[in-house]
């Protein structure tokens, strides 16, 4: 699971704002390194993500075989409140969440390179 502060959720709204400003003065070596590394670092976590909800079917179909003493619906809720299926879920949630963040810091960068480009060419 992903714990780190970009991830987990703040009580301090002033605190998560902060976290998501851009310095629009920082050199254009440091914006143009920023932006790939927040668009390689976004791609990463899409295809993690990807293939761990790819992973799911999987998961739920073990949980069945493992509780085989149930049938139909009393089966399925067991292993839907099973907590290997809902730390997975969790985990899903935690990677989709920073890929997101990351998706959204790419593009805020990345705008920022174009307006300075912009005003360059005028």
């Amino acid at each position: 699971m992903i714990n780190d502060s970009q991830g987990a959720r703040s009580l301090n709204p002033q605190a998560e704002l902060r976290a998501l400003t851009i310095n629009i003065k920082m050199p254009q070596e440091l914006l143009i390194h920023k932006v790939h590394q927040f668009g390689k670092e976004a791609a990463e976590m899409r295809q993690l993500a990807q293939r761990m909800r790819e992973l799911f079917p999987e998961k739920l179909r073990q949980l069945h075989r493992e509780r085989a003493n149930l049938t139909g619906a009393p089966r399925d809720r067991a292993c839907l409140v099973d907590q290997r299926y809902l730390e997975s879920v969790q985990e899903l949630v935690d990677l989709r969440t920073r890929a997101t963040y990351l998706r959204m810091q790419y593009e805020s960068h990345l705008m920022l390179y174009q307006a300075r480009q912009s005003l360059r060419k005028s």
